[in-house]
């Protein structure tokens, strides 16, 4: 039922999906949106706190990094502050090199988590 994505919206699918969720689900649903991601960073920073050797924190970073940037930039071309990149937004963007790439980060920070000091 979104008018947006059928008229206004060059990639509703992929790049502008954040704009449809905002349509569809109004406040709640970004919000939702927004705490599972703050959630799932914080994991990632806990994971790269608690690696012991300087190489494991460094790699840890770099793919938190990676997910963390594509969010962040995504968020700013759909807030208008940012000209569109063609910058997925990590794990809810249709595309398969993106979501690949986003799994691949995720699986090796949970490989990295196995690791964490108590």
């Amino acid at each position: 039922g979104s008018i947006q994505k059928t008229v206004y919206l060059p990639e509703a699918h992929n790049d502008f999906i954040m704009s449809v969720v905002g349509e569809e689900t109004g406040f709640l649903g970004i919000t939702v949106v927004m705490v599972l991601f703050a959630l799932f960073f914080y994991r990632c920073y806990r994971v790269v706190l608690g690696q012991r050797n300087l190489r494991d924190r460094l790699t840890a970073y770099g793919l938190t990094l990676v997910i963390a940037l594509s969010f962040l930039l995504n968020m700013a071309v759909i807030l208008g502050n940012v000209p569109p990149k063609g910058i997925a937004m990590p794990f809810i963007s249709y595309g398969g090199s993106s979501l690949l790439a986003n799994m691949i980060c995720a699986g090796l920070l949970l490989n990295y988590s196995r690791t964490v000091r108590e």
